[in-house]
């Protein structure tokens, strides 16, 4: 399970992630990271993840289950591979009723996002 200090909850911590962060889409998801010194820090250090899921995602339990799914995945990843980003996930109404995609889709999206940055700049 994510730890609570982990996850976002402040609407400018999203907020800043969304505008300034990478995009990375799949089929299920949109991946927001922004990595420590792009965005403005309004916590202390190590990594901070939001998720947004929204109603058109489905009714509540269809929310609480991608939600949980994707809290799992979340820690997974950060187990083996840490990073000090911010980054948000946006689930897709698809996600709904896709639960092995949802995981496969947020970790190729993970994946893309963290290494991208390293690819690109020196």
């Amino acid at each position: 399970m994510l730890p609570a200090r982990l996850r976002m909850r402040a609407s400018a911590e999203f907020r800043a992630t969304i505008s300034t962060g990478r995009r990375i889409r799949r089929s299920t998801l949109m991946l927001y990271v922004a990595e420590p010194g792009d965005a403005e820090s309004t916590s202390a250090t190590g990594p901070r993840i939001g998720l947004i899921v929204g109603r058109n995602v489905g009714n509540a339990v269809q929310r609480n289950r991608v939600k949980r799914r994707l809290r799992h995945g979340v820690a997974r990843l950060l187990e083996d591979e840490p990073t000090q980003a911010r980054i948000v996930i946006r689930a897709f109404p698809s996600a709904a009723g896709r639960s092995d995609r949802v995981i496969e889709d947020l970790s190729s999206a993970w994946h893309a996002g963290l290494n991208e940055k390293k690819r690109i700049r020196p």
